[in-house]
């Protein structure tokens, strides 16, 4: 399995409302908690949920937690462990490739860290050599340090909201779906360009018709087209 960095999401909690409830009033919020379910479920309850007319988790996965990839991966699996274990293994990755981001922006703070404080030393030996005052005198190392930690911070706020207000996009775009008459209406919006498109080739075909009999009638004194048309005697 790939996992794509805005797959973070997949390991929150979905809204109450859109909570999976089970054949026995358990209410599932989260992939965890739909793993540890399938775990311990029996082949009978597990039937209740899936069967050839539909797969209640496969449905959830994609619709809800919008992880299209992992509901196709366990539409037709036909036991609640093996589905399981599907799903663990999606959550180790999205939990690894979790701990590699943040790993990876530590690594990138104490790197800026070390050029900044570099930076400043070099600075420092400059304006001690020249005899001149240094420009950061009034500022501590830690004081820099401090306002680049908040900028990484606010960077990595915005990445957050980026991909809150991607996510939030995906969701009204499916609640769009679910509601009866929208494809209906979509439908019918490209039926009616159709028919406008026909409609004006039509009447331009029929424009020119006009232009030429005008031409032919007022411009030609209405000479037979015989003698106007270049056919070969």
């Amino acid at each position: 399995m790939v996992v794509t960095k805005n797959e973070e999401k997949y390991l929150f909690d979905v809204p109450s409302n859109y909570a999976l409830e089970l054949y026995n009033d358990k209410k599932i919020n989260n992939l965890s908690e739909l793993a540890s379910a399938l775990k311990t479920m029996s082949d009978e309850a597990f039937g209740y949920h899936v069967s050839f007319q539909k797969n209640d988790f496969s449905f959830w996965i994609r619709k809800v937690i919008g992880d299209k990839k992992l509901a196709f991966q366990v539409k037709n699996v036909g036991t609640p462990q093996r589905m399981a274990a599907i799903i663990d293994e999606k959550l180790s990755l999205i939990k690894e490739s979790v701990l590699k981001e943040k790993e990876r922006l530590h690594k990138k703070e104490r790197k800026l860290k070390q050029e900044k404080e570099k930076k400043i030393k070099l600075e420092k030996s400059k304006n001690a050599n020249s005899g001149s005052k240094p420009e950061s005198d009034d500022i501590s190392p830690e004081e820099l340090l401090r306002k680049e930690s908040a900028i990484l911070e606010k960077e990595r706020e915005i990445i957050f909201r980026e991909e809150k207000i991607k996510e939030m996009e995906d969701h009204i775009e499916n609640r769009l779906r679910q509601i009866p008459g929208v494809e209906e209406f979509e439908r019918r919006s490209r039926m009616t360009f159709t028919k406008h498109f026909i409609q004006g080739i039509i009447v331009g075909i029929l424009i020119v018709i006009l232009g030429f009999f005008i031409y032919w009638r007022f411009f030609l004194g209405g000479e037979s087209l015989l003698n106007i048309l270049p056919i070969a005697k």
